[in-house]
């Protein structure tokens, strides 16, 4: 090899290891990513879809159990809401969505007013029966692209009475796959015809006298509620349209109500924004700056033996809908790194929480995914019941029976049978922490 070449290849060689070394030297935080990043939740408002909803029939189940929402003569009653819950939804309705109202009721097309008289009348209810799965097809029939339709009902399932007699009392539980099918039929039509479903639960004492067993289940036995009153019976408003109608409605419009049910979930978006993360103390760590799209980074060279470090974190513009709950809210992290203190913002539009290191001398390079997770859909196991008969009236105050038919025929509709997620993942963040 001639000499020139043995030149090149040194000095070469000499500039490879100054710019090694050049590198070493560099600050570490200059080296390494400062691109904190974090997946948030799809906003799911639309406000120029939602000034297309011009109109809305509340559609009444006027069954004559019914009426125990609204006659309570006899009783002191300390939860007489249901008028004015279902009211004020009308009126907000038209107020604050400059909607018009119409409200369907055994046969006819009342205005809210004329609809909140024969309530406060006690003219209500007097006679009928009515079965859940045809108040969904007519609602079907409502819903179009300017129009959302409200189911008012206590939702229970039931053959009627006359079915019941002809095939006897305990016909509703024997076939309720019968009657899960029905349900089935007309919610795969709702969303065939690309509409969505929130089912709202709202709780009032009732009069016993107009509901005298607790379903049909024990037709011909003892009335065992007659004359009593419950507390906290359930009833319901199930929406049916536009999912961004029916967020509106909920959002503006509502009582809000611990338990929502939807035929939709949250999503997670796919732009990634950065977040807020430091060192709780800011003794060990190093929070790295370089404009690189790697994953964001914390360094240290120093040896701090067992030391425990905690980070605060913070998401801004983390948005949820307005019927999930912060106790619907929890985190995964990846193995040995712990998060807790989780807070929710509705106002300030954050998620905050603590994440907790392992020890220190365990940490080498390790990049942690911190996942956030919302539980949907889940709380209706505990309003509802398959066994109804010959209980106390505390046992089943709050819960409607086989409630769970009906949320699990919507889930199958939507989602294939089985296949709906109990909780989904609404936002992912990722940190890199190197320890030299």
């Amino acid at each position: 090899m001639d000499t020139k070449k043995i030149i090149v290849i040194a000095i070469g060689i000499l500039l490879a290891v100054v710019a090694i070394l050049g590198i070493l030297d560099k600050d570490p935080k200059e080296v390494y990513s400062g691109n904190f990043t974090t997946t948030l939740p799809v906003e799911e408002n639309n406000v120029a879809a939602v000034a297309g909803l011009n109109s809305l029939v509340m559609l009444v189940d006027h069954s004559g159990s019914m009426k125990g929402y609204v006659d309570h003569r006899g009783h002191d009653v300390e939860n007489n809401k249901f008028i004015s819950t279902c009211s004020d939804f009308l009126t907000n309705v038209e107020s604050k969505c400059n909607t018009v109202c119409s409200v369907s009721y055994n046969g006819k097309m009342l205005d809210k007013d004329t609809f909140r008289d024969i309530l406060r009348t006690n003219r209500a209810f007097e006679r009928g029966s009515t079965k859940v799965d045809e108040l969904i097809a007519e609602a079907c029939r409502y819903a179009n692209d300017t129009s959302a339709c409200v189911i008012l009902s206590d939702m229970v399932l039931s053959y009627g009475i006359i079915v019941l007699k002809e095939e006897g009392k305990n016909y509703n539980r024997e076939s309720l796959d019968g009657l899960h099918s029905e349900i089935y039929s007309e919610v795969t039509k709702v969303k065939d015809a690309g509409y969505h479903i929130m089912i709202v639960q709202y709780l009032s004492d009732f009069n016993g006298e107009y509901y005298y067993t607790y379903t049909e289940n024990d037709l011909n036995k003892n009335k065992h509620y007659k004359g009593k009153l419950m507390s906290n019976r359930p009833y319901y408003m199930m929406l049916v349209g536009k999912k961004e109608y029916l967020l509106e409605l909920y959002n503006k419009c509502m009582k809000k109500s611990e338990f929502v049910y939807t035929s939709f979930d949250v999503q997670e978006g796919k732009d990634f924004h950065g977040f807020s993360i430091d060192e709780k103390d800011n003794r060990y760590w190093i929070k790295c700056e370089a404009d690189i799209q790697e994953t964001g980074t914390f360094y240290t060279e120093e040896d701090y033996g067992e030391e425990i470090t905690e980070f605060n974190v913070v998401y801004n513009g983390f948005v949820l809908p307005e019927y999930i709950k912060e106790k619907d809210i929890s985190l995964s992290v990846t193995e040995g790194f712990e998060c807790y203190n989780v807070s929710y913002d509705k106002e300030k539009k954050s998620l905050g929480y603590i994440l907790k290191l392992p020890k220190h001398n365990t940490i080498k390079k390790q990049e942690v995914c911190v996942k956030t997770i919302v539980e949907q859909n889940v709380a209706w196991e505990d309003v509802t019941m398959l066994d109804d008969v010959d209980k106390e009236l505390k046992d089943i105050e709050g819960k409607t029976w086989a409630f769970s038919t009906i949320v699990n025929a919507i889930d199958e509709a939507y989602f294939g049978e089985g296949k709906r997620e109990a909780s989904k993942v609404v936002s992912t963040a990722k940190i890199k922490f190197i320890n030299n």
